[in-house]
């Protein structure tokens, strides 16, 4: 169970971080963004890479092949889920400028 919520939390970190770098364009982050990038996440492909992980958790050995077998599992989800680097012109014109607009508080 552990190591399930340690593949979640780092599969779900990375891609809320690349979520914001694509919509960042070197610009200071706000919450607003961050609230954006998390909830863009959390609506699209969240469910499905929890799904994986559950499924995956009772093939990984338990001492041995540890390390190997979970980096494994991280890559292959991050290879499937992550925004591939020829998508990102175009989803970058679809996204429309979030930091002009006024920053909010944490709720």
């Amino acid at each position: 169970m552990v190591l399930r919520h340690f593949i979640a939390y780092i599969v779900d970190l990375t891609m809320v971080l690349q979520t914001l770098y694509l919509v960042s364009e070197n610009e200071d982050l706000t919450r607003r963004t961050i609230k954006l990038a998390v909830a863009a996440y959390d609506s699209s492909t969240i469910e499905e890479v929890h799904d994986r992980i559950k499924k995956y958790d009772g093939y990984l050995p338990l001492l041995n092949k540890l390390d190997q077998e979970t980096l494994a599992m991280i890559e292959e989800l991050m290879d499937d889920f992550s925004i591939k680097a020829s998508e990102i012109p175009d989803l970058r014109k679809r996204i429309p400028a979030v930091s002009s607009q006024p920053d909010e508080l944490w709720s």
